[in-house]
């Protein structure tokens, strides 16, 4: 699980950046990685997020 700690989180469809956000994510959001990019710099919950945007919950 991770949850969301930036105010502009938003997943998108590939693990880089300068992608087009798909679904905003509400600071505090808990959400399933079902996923991590090759890099470890995003998270994939059903769409890619920056990994720097949340923090992981056990």
């Amino acid at each position: 699980m991770v949850r969301v700690t930036a105010d502009d989180a938003y997943t998108q469809a590939q693990p880089k950046p300068n992608q087009a956000g798909i679904q905003y994510l509400p600071k505090g959001s808990r959400w399933k990685v079902v996923g991590v990019s090759k890099d470890g710099s995003y998270v994939n919950i059903g769409g890619y997020v920056d990994a720097s945007k949340v923090n992981i919950e056990l």
